[in-house]
């Protein structure tokens, strides 16, 4: 309880709401993320192995996939990702949204025996800066932003059985998401999450889903790239948390890879801290020079060179200006949830609007 004597109902947590996933699926989250990660520091600094093509095992991690009686060794993450669709596994990336609360919930205990609970929304609210004619502030519930990879099984099992010859990888569903955690580590986590409906019927996808095989792969390359430089800049310069809060949260590395892979990001806010944004372009040039230097493929240092050119690119949210006001506004209705569960969203709706219809008359 919140508070036995003043509060006697209110609870912090969940109640009795359900899962997203078993405790087996969880478990495979987990150890997908894992591998992921681990792949994704051959890319690094100190682990690199020369090129994807060397597949230099004695300097670089790997996992060897048989796929059709033929094993492929895999030395990054979406090469990984790849050999799991060629096992028959459904696979999609999708940018993703939902309102967060920092792992902070409340329920209450609607009879004695706690059976039955009801769940309140809970959000972490802020003002935009940026007001209507009317004086009008536009709150924003801050939401949550990763890039969500999601493997499902697709046929019978019979038929995985028979393609991976008898030995199933994965069950069921598994879900890992690509973000700056608030422990400072930028890379994949496991993706499960609370059955209530302002956490999952109101998630919104920042750009549609991806199952194109070509455009999988640079997404989770972009992912990856991102994350040597968010980890490497952080490390470097001694960061209290990895940096978080400082070089930015889970959307701004969400919103980095966003603006590699389209050259626009929908996510709002962005709170990158002004010299800590000049690490990362540091850190992210220092990259380039450093795959030139090793002569990687020509597609990943091109990839570099997006994420370089998207850390120049990026939208701040830190000041509200006039002149960016525009994108701004887009971005948070881009960023409301479809059933707006708290009051102030619809007058948040209005008062955006209205800024749209101004900024014609004056900008």
């Amino acid at each position: 309880p919140v508070n036995k004597t003043l509060l006697p109902d209110l609870y912090f947590g969940y109640g009795g709401a359900l899962g997203t996933h078993t405790h087996r699926e969880m478990l495979q989250n987990r150890l997908l993320a894992i591998l992921l990660n681990r792949l994704g520091a051959n890319d690094s600094e100190m682990t690199f192995c020369a090129s994807s093509s060397e597949k230099n095992e004695k300097k670089s991690f790997a996992i060897h996939v048989e796929v059709n009686q033929k094993t492929t060794i895999c030395t990054r993450p979406y090469e990984f990702v790849s050999s799991l669709s060629q096992l028959g596994y459904h696979v999609s990336v999708t940018p993703k949204l939902n309102i967060t609360s920092f792992g902070l919930g409340l329920c209450v205990k609607e009879d004695d025996e706690g059976k039955r609970w009801s769940n309140i929304p809970v959000g972490v609210v802020i003002k935009s800066g940026y007001e209507d004619e009317n004086g009008r502030m536009a709150m924003v519930a801050l939401p949550h932003g990763g890039l969500v990879l999601e493997v499902t099984t697709k046929g019978s099992e019979e038929e995985l059985h028979k393609k991976q010859n008898d030995t199933v990888i994965l069950k069921g569903r598994c879900t890992v998401q690509h973000f700056v955690s608030i422990d400072g580590f930028c890379g994949w986590n496991s993706h499960h999450n609370v059955q209530v409906p302002w956490k999952i019927d109101d998630a919104i996808d920042s750009f549609p889903s991806m199952t194109d095989k070509e455009e999988m792969e640079k997404a989770i390359r972009l992912a990856g790239y991102s994350a040597i430089v968010l980890n490497s800049a952080a490390t470097r310069q001694k960061l209290p948390r990895g940096g978080y809060g400082l070089i930015g949260t889970c959307n701004d590395s969400l919103a980095l890879v966003e603006m590699a892979m389209w050259g626009q990001t929908n996510i709002y806010p962005l709170l990158s801290i002004g010299k800590y944004c000049t690490y990362l372009v540091r850190e992210a040039k220092r990259c380039v020079s450093r795959f030139e230097k090793e002569k990687r493929d020509v597609f990943m240092i091109n990839d570099m060179k997006s994420i370089h050119k998207a850390l120049l690119s990026l939208p701040n949210d830190l000041v509200a200006v006039p002149k960016h006001s525009g994108d701004a506004v887009r971005r948070m209705l881009h960023c409301m949830p479809p059933s707006m569960p708290f009051d102030f969203m619809d007058e948040t709706k209005e008062v955006l609007e209205s800024i749209q219809i101004e900024n014609e008359k004056i900008m």
